[in-house]
């Protein structure tokens, strides 16, 4: 499959010519730098190590429902389906798969995860792990992982992810692969 060059900026009117036609298949690559905690958890003292950044390749959903999502999965569950959607720190826009911060100076996208495909960690020496290798020695600099959407009410949960454009590095969708340039 050929690969198409596409700026970071560009992404956001794409998506929304994606989205005309419904939900689709769409595969991510992400690089996104891992924010560690000052201070270890288990005996205080200050992290001196590496910057490390997290790579994923995720199989996602583009333009899906996030609260209707959540109640076909009740449904499935035979339970009650009067899931609704919280506040959050995003607003939609006149999509559903591409999202802002509150005073609309960035722009995201929010995708329902299928399937992770792949999870690395790269550190700023060359250092190359992969993720429960990173988790585990790691843990006590790390942020503790959210609930598992306990709010959904569902033995599954709905995973979404709200990725910000600058760590989209590539992506996939309706037989079209992209590189992004930043």
């Amino acid at each position: 499959m050929n690969k198409t060059l596409i700026l970071a900026t560009e992404i956001v009117s794409l998506v929304k010519q994606l989205v005309k036609r419904g939900a689709r298949p769409f595969t991510i690559k992400t690089i996104t730098p891992v924010r560690m905690l000052v201070k270890s958890r288990a005996n205080k003292l200050p992290y001196a190590g590496a910057t490390w950044n997290k790579v994923s390749v995720i199989n996602c959903m583009l333009n899906t429902d996030y609260a209707a999502s959540v109640n076909r999965q009740l449904t499935r569950e035979g339970k009650e389906t009067s899931f609704t959607s919280e506040a959050n720190w995003f607003d939609h826009t006149d999509t559903k798969s591409v999202v802002t911060n509150k005073d609309k100076t960035k722009s995201y996208l929010q995708l329902k995860i299928e399937k992770i495909l792949s999870v690395e960690y790269r550190s700023d020496a060359g250092d190359v792990v992969t993720g429960e290798v990173f988790r585990e020695s790691y843990a006590d600099f790390l942020p503790l992982p959210p609930k598992e959407n306990e709010k959904q009410g569902t033995e599954k949960p709905i995973l979404t992810m709200t990725v910000g454009l600058p760590s989209i590095r590539e992506f996939s969708v309706d037989d079209m692969s992209y590189v992004v340039e930043h």
